[in-house]
């Protein structure tokens, strides 16, 4: 599965980033600085049980101003329509923050 598309010509406001319940990025990422922001909270508090999420701020990188973890439980239980559950922990991360899109 591959998560963490965007565009490159501008600055996102917000990336979600899916995590199994083993703290495994559900992404093929290269990009180190991006993965060195996560390093902490995966080391730390995050669980990534289903729905939960974890802000990241990413000021200093040209593509992402901030990175959403958001834990999708057992990695064996994911299907489509398990992400499609995570959507509305996505919505409402990005209406806290005050963003549109």
């Amino acid at each position: 599965m591959h998560t963490g598309v965007w565009k490159q010509s501008s600055k996102n406001e917000l990336v979600a980033v899916f995590v199994d319940e083993n703290k495994k990025l559900l992404t093929n990422w290269k990009d180190p600085v991006l993965l060195d922001y996560l390093k902490l909270p995966l080391k730390s508090d995050f669980k990534a049980e289903a729905k939960e999420t974890c802000l990241v701020y990413c000021p200093s990188h040209p593509f992402a101003k901030r990175l959403l973890m958001v834990g999708t439980g057992s990695k064996t239980s994911l299907n489509e329509q398990s992400i499609r559950c995570l959507a509305p922990s996505i919505v409402q991360a990005a209406r806290k923050l005050g963003l549109s899109k």
